[in-house]
C-alpha cells in the first residue's frame, strides 16, 4: 500500500493485463482474472490488518519500556 501525500493509505489493484503477465495466467479467461484479482485484493487487505494490529500491539509495549 502506498501513503498520499495527504497520509492516506492508497489501494493499488492489479488490472487483467498486468495479472495475465505472469507466468502461466496468460490464459485466464477476462472472467477468472477478474475473480483472482478480487480474490487477491481481499487476501492483501486481511494481511494488512493482521500485520498493522499486530505490529501496533509489539510497539506499544516497547514504547511504554522508553517512557
Amino acid at each position: 500500500m502506498k501513503v498520499s501525500k495527504d497520509n492516506k493509505e492508497e489501494i493499488r489493484v492489479l488490472t487483467i493485463e498486468e495479472l495475465k503477465g505472469f507466468d502461466g495466467l496468460s490464459d485466464l479467461s477476462d472472467e477468472q482474472a477478474k475473480e483472482m484479482i478480487i480474490i487477491l485484493k481481499d487476501l492483501s487487505l486481511m494481511a494488512h490488518k493482521i500485520v498493522s494490529k499486530n505490529e501496533y500491539i509489539r510497539t506499544i509495549p516497547r514504547l511504554r519500556k522508553e517512557e
